[in-house]
């Protein structure tokens, strides 16, 4: 076998390598979601109360209605939640674009029958970061982190979220800092939302979960 041929067999073996490695990467994903287009049906509205859209890769969402607790966001196309793994991870990068109001909360929030799990952060230098569970049942929010990050400085920087879950326990990070423990009391979720409380704006990168060994 001569130089070229060698040469050629390498990269036709590195090709097939690669197109493995990157479908079992895209396998991985049950949901990666960009905001390049609007495939799974974000709502995008226009009203007094808020403005929630698509728009240049991004989702924004914006909350004016200051009688609300908040204004959130969330697909209408949810079938990436059926048969829903054991272990898991969601990520997403968030921005704050400002608030008229002294402190306002963002993040994610994962649904199940009767049980809300929020992950969330303030917009401050001295950031408050929680996770909280609600029960419908009894009607009563209990919180699983609550942790105050001084000189955290999230003005006009993005945020990223990543909840970590490996049966049940998870584990919180905010840009790679572990910021707490806990365990969900579900398996699975009937929705996941995008959320930032009232008076304020943001605009999301991504979101997406990922079956993880």
């Amino acid at each position: 076998m001569n130089n070229k041929t060698l040469l050629s067999t390498s990269l036709i073996i590195l090709i097939v390598l690669s197109a493995i490695s990157c479908g079992r990467h895209k396998k991985d994903y049950i949901l990666n979601e960009d905001f390049d287009s609007n495939k799974l049906g974000w709502c995008e509205e226009f009203t007094a109360a808020h403005t929630t859209e698509i728009k240049d890769g991004f989702l924004y969402i914006k909350s004016d209605d200051t009688s609300r607790q908040q204004t959130s966001n969330g697909p209408l196309n949810r079938s990436f939640l059926y048969d829903f793994p054991k272990n898991y991870e969601i990520t997403s990068s968030i921005q704050s674009l400002g608030q008229f109001v002294p402190k306002h909360y963002y993040g994610i929030i994962l649904i199940s029958g009767s049980l809300t799990y929020k992950f969330e952060i303030s917009d401050s230098s001295n950031a408050t970061i929680m996770a909280t569970e609600y029960d419908e049942n009894k009607d009563a929010e209990t919180y699983l982190i609550s942790k105050t990050w001084e000189d955290f400085g999230t003005d006009s920087l993005p945020v990223n979220f990543k909840v970590d879950v490996k049966d049940r326990a998870f584990e919180f990070y905010i840009n790679d800092q572990l910021i707490g423990t806990g365990k969900l009391k579900t398996k699975n979720f009937v929705d996941v939302r995008l959320f930032t409380t009232s008076g304020s704006s943001v605009k999301v990168d991504y979101l997406r979960i990922k079956k993880v060994e």
